[in-house]
């Protein structure tokens, strides 16, 4: 699975693991049927190289719902203790940087989730009603990142399913990180942030976000300006289903991007410009 940060839902297999855990929630389970439901969708990850993750996103989710059993809480321990985790990185040619980073992460979530939570995390109702992409194709949008920087990212594509479904939005990410909110001209000096991490290889920033999930980060996200997007790219993300990620993972993709060592690992960078105006649709296609 494609392992893209340091953090503990960094991974597609954790993220997978957790948006599950949280879709069962909202459809009314209760947690012990819900974890029932998750080791048997994901027994495959639960050995191998995958088994870290699988764990460490369940208990994530576990412990932000008050639930963390001691079973779980000790084979969390004896994964980040013992350097089993590291290990893994390790075989999968983590860089020394990104393996310092991942055992700070590792530190920070063992500390947290050893203190079991007072309340829940707010749980939301369950969503009966079609609810529109959030953005519209070419909208700019900006956020800031934790440095107090702003970045942002491009809206490639709107999906708009049925009545049943939720729409989303395909944004593609830049390398801006600038004091100030970036206008137009800054988005098109900008470039899009091309991952080299793990095992990813070339890997464009491309993702697409459920509108079910926005609550959250209404206000947070906001659009700055447009730019026009020629018809084929808007068709080619509509045909093409990139795979949902929860919206905060568009700000942390570029704050692990921006922060790693470019001696060590330059960031390959395509314009926008070359991808708004001059594109070649098999650039962006990622790759492994």
């Amino acid at each position: 699975m494609g392992t893209f940060g340091t953090g503990i839902l960094d991974n597609d297999t954790s993220r997978e693991v957790y948006n599950k855990f949280v879709e069962h929630l909202e459809n009314g389970l209760a947690i012990p049927k819900v974890v029932d439901e998750i080791n048997s969708q994901f027994k495959e990850y639960k050995k191998g190289d995958s088994k870290t993750d699988f764990i460490f996103a369940l208990g994530l989710a576990l412990w932000e719902n008050c639930s963390l059993d001691q079973k779980t809480l000790t084979e969390i321990k004896k994964y980040i203790e013992l350097g089993v985790d590291i290990d893994i990185w390790g075989k999968l040619e983590g860089s020394e940087e990104d393996i310092k980073q991942r055992k700070k992460e590792l530190k920070k979530f063992l500390k947290k989730i050893e203190v079991p939570r007072k309340n829940p995390l707010k749980k939301q109702k369950k969503i009966t009603i079609y609810k529109p992409p959030i953005f519209k194709t070419g909208d700019c949008v900006c956020f800031k990142l934790s440095n107090g920087n702003y970045s942002g990212g491009i809206v490639l594509g709107e999906h708009k399913i049925d009545k049943k479904e939720m729409g989303s939005n395909v944004i593609i990410s830049t390398d801006i990180n600038q004091l100030n909110k970036p206008i137009k001209e800054d988005f098109f000096k900008s470039n899009v942030l091309i991952t080299n991490f793990g095992d990813l290889k070339n890997w464009v920033e491309v993702s697409e976000y459920s509108s079910d999930f926005f609550i959250d980060f209404n206000g947070e996200i906001e659009v700055v300006n447009s730019i026009e997007i020629k018809e084929e790219i808007q068709n080619y993300f509509s045909d093409n289903f990139c795979g949902y990620s929860h919206w905060n993972f568009l700000i942390t993709n570029i704050e692990n991007e921006l922060s790693r060592k470019p001696v060590r690992r330059k960031i390959k960078t395509l314009s926008i410009k070359d991808i708004l105006i001059d594109l070649k649709l098999k650039e962006t296609r990622n790759r492994i």
